[in-house]
């Protein structure tokens, strides 16, 4: 019951365990593997925005050619 006497922790056990890991992971300085992901993230967004472009100015010049063989075929 609510008067039983019995005290319970403000906190969970569970919860302050995990808050201590996430702490100590948030004042741990970088790994050389966290540094690698990202050196090799760089490479990824350089090819996807280069396709992009690439697939853009495609679409411009196919449509070019479509203006110049109309122009021609009048």
């Amino acid at each position: 019951s609510h008067f039983s006497g019995v005290e319970l922790p403000a906190t969970s056990p569970f919860l302050s365990s995990n808050l201590k890991k996430r702490l100590t992971m948030l004042q741990k300085s970088q790994t050389k593997f966290g540094y690698a992901r990202r050196i090799l993230a760089l490479p990824v967004v350089f090819t996807v925005a280069f396709a992009y472009m690439v697939n853009a100015k495609n679409k411009e010049i196919a449509k070019t050619n479509l203006e110049i063989e109309k122009a021609v075929s009048q």
